[in-house]
Parts: structure tokens; sequence; C-alpha cells
């Protein structure tokens, strides 16, 4: 138990750091890099993580003015 405990957090630890990066990423203009990072998120094992990613994918796709994305992105 022990380890798989250690397992789990250290998978959230990592996927913790590459939402950080994509953020980063986004914030420093590249919103492909990012996209994709959160993308990759958005299939995350932690369910934090995947919602996080999901709800930034929809954000971007708002903001880029993709509406039917957006709410496809929310609805999921």
């Amino acid at each position: 138990w022990i380890y798989w405990s250690n397992q789990k957090a250290e998978a959230a630890s990592a996927n913790g750091e590459k939402f950080i990066a994509a953020t980063e990423r986004l914030d420093g203009g590249d919103r492909k890099g990012a996209l994709a990072a959160f993308e990759q998120l958005a299939n995350a094992d932690q369910p934090g993580y995947r919602a996080m990613a999901k709800l930034m994918i929809a954000t971007m796709a708002a903001g880029d003015g993709d509406t039917k994305k957006a709410v496809a992105e929310y609805a999921k």
C-alpha cells in the first residue's frame, strides 16, 4: 500500500509540474505548446488535473472565439 501511495503522489506531483509548465507557456505566448500540454493532461489519471486541463482547453477555445469547441469541452 505504501508503494502504491508513493506512486500516486509522484504521478500527481509530475502532473502538477506539467500543469504549471503549460500555464507558463500560455502566459509566455506559446498557445500551441500550452494547448498540446493541456490536451495531454486532459487524459491524466488524477481527476483534478484532468478537469483543470479540460477547463483550460475550453477557456482557450472561448478566448479564440470558438464557442462550439468551448462548450463541448465544458460539457466533458
